[in-house]
């Protein structure tokens, strides 16, 4: 059996060691300072593929609206 060793960045949730996604993420920022502080942590992989999900269907909205404003600019110089 594996031991816990580190708990979810997301939800929270024990991840038994090995078993968690790595994610390199912001963990603070000072506004007034401008500092930020990054580091590797730990997700679950349920978490680490609802985040896949989310970036997935990002990336595909914002290339369908590129994909849109293209035609759309293509088409005000059709003769």
């Amino acid at each position: 059996m594996s031991v816990s060793s580190e708990s979810c960045y997301e939800c929270g949730q024990d991840i038994a060691e090995g078993v968690g996604e790595p994610l390199y993420a912001c963990l603070w920022n000072l506004p007034g300072a401008g500092g930020h502080h990054w580091a590797w942590v730990q997700v679950c992989p349920s978490c680490g593929a609802a985040r896949r999900s989310r970036r997935t269907a990002l990336l595909a909205g914002v290339a369908l609206l590129v994909g849109a404003l293209t035609a759309l600019a293509g088409y005000h110089f059709l003769p």
